[in-house]
């Protein structure tokens, strides 16, 4: 064996050790995986070029408390959070296209391939299907919800019909028995009631050709509840929301509502 084989699986070795050494000392605190849309990230897409939705903007050019920070500020955890949510996206991969009608390519990741990075950035090493997590949050999709989430020029979209609301659910439940099968437990976010949101609000605040009306996303988000529950009983369906929800535009919660909701998802983890 030369001297620099000899090196090379020296260093490789000790690479290795040193990871499952991390991975035993944090054995006891798990990071928890957030994946979703904007309830999770106030981060819009923004690539390596520099190039994203808006410019790469976030919500309330950063001063917006996400799920996933307030996870991190949350003082019954010890903020190991993994966060790949994007703002804005859907379950499935898609353009953004601006309401002129021109669209630009791979910008917003489908919840799947979220998951797939965060899994990447807790696997140990040389040790496959072995992740330092347990929990997995998923927050509510942008499937539906407006012109803008279907990956087509916005003047071409029209309101999901039924078969669609089913299909996005399907993806949501194959993505949970996914998430059940790799022996973590995704927790869904039950809906926020719309009689605390104003979507036609958020919808003219983000520029949008149309957004989702109320009765659409009652139906969609009931529909959804109804067959996490029914179809997949190794998952949570917590009611994050609930309560005093205020929000910051009609749809986007406040500081103190997304508090509340990282202290419900606490309460539920360190049980």
């Amino acid at each position: 064996m030369n001297s620099f084989f000899k090196d090379y699986v020296f260093c490789a070795t000790l690479s290795l050790l040193f990871s499952f050494n991390v991975a035993a000392d944090q054995a006891q605190e798990p990071a928890i995986i957030v994946i979703g849309a904007s309830l999770s990230s106030g981060d819009l897409p923004l690539n390596d070029a520099g190039q994203g939705v808006l410019g790469g903007i976030s919500i309330g050019l950063g001063s917006y408390l996400n799920l996933g920070h307030a996870l991190i500020k949350n003082s019954q955890l010890p903020g190991y959070v993994i966060n790949e949510a994007q703002a804005g996206a859907t379950t499935f991969d898609r353009t953004h296209c601006t309401p002129e009608g021109e669209c630009y390519e791979n910008l917003w990741l489908s919840f799947d391939h979220q998951l797939d990075r965060a899994l990447a950035r807790v696997g140990v090493p040389g040790v496959p299907g072995v992740y330092n997590a347990k929990y997995v949050v998923i927050t509510l999709s942008n499937d539906c919800l407006h012109a803008n989430a279907f990956g087509i020029p916005q003047e071409e979209a029209v309101p999901c019909t039924f078969d669609e609301f089913q299909a996005s659910v399907d993806r949501q439940i194959a993505l949970g028995q996914r998430i059940l099968n790799l022996g973590m437990t995704p927790i869904f976010d039950e809906a926020m009631s719309i009689e605390k949101l104003d979507l036609a609000t958020a919808g003219a605040v983000s520029g949008l050709l149309w957004m989702m009306d109320d009765a659409s996303y009652v139906e969609l988000n009931t529909l959804r509840s109804q067959r996490i529950r029914a179809e997949l009983p190794g998952a949570v369906l917590l009611n994050i929301w609930g309560g005093e929800f205020e929000t910051i535009d009609g749809i986007h919660p406040t500081d103190k509502s997304a508090r509340k909701a990282a202290t419900v998802i606490a309460k539920f983890v360190t049980n």
